[in-house]
């Protein structure tokens, strides 16, 4: 899979666009949404920025104030890990 020879090769813009069209494909993969918010992490880091929220199943959104990250911690329906940098 070219995902998983992009990752390895720290090719993160590439491997998030090819996971991204996995994802498509096969939704319901966790093993795919995981890789996949992996990846946009490490995109997301390696261009200097700072990943303050990434929900599970391959969303990553930054959080910018206090009201946003009281109503992700919120919902009871969403698994969160909260990255310091």
């Amino acid at each position: 899979m070219k995902a998983l020879s992009s990752s390895k090769l720290e090719k993160w813009a590439e491997a998030v666009r090819d996971f991204e069209i996995v994802h498509q494909a096969m939704p319901y993969d966790k093993v795919i949404a995981k890789s996949l918010s992996q990846a946009q992490v490490a995109l997301k880091q390696s261009r200097s920025g700072v990943v303050l929220n990434m929900e599970s199943g391959g969303d990553v959104k930054e959080i910018s104030s206090l009201e946003e990250l009281k109503a992700v911690l919120a919902r009871p329906d969403k698994s969160v890990n909260i990255i310091y940098l």
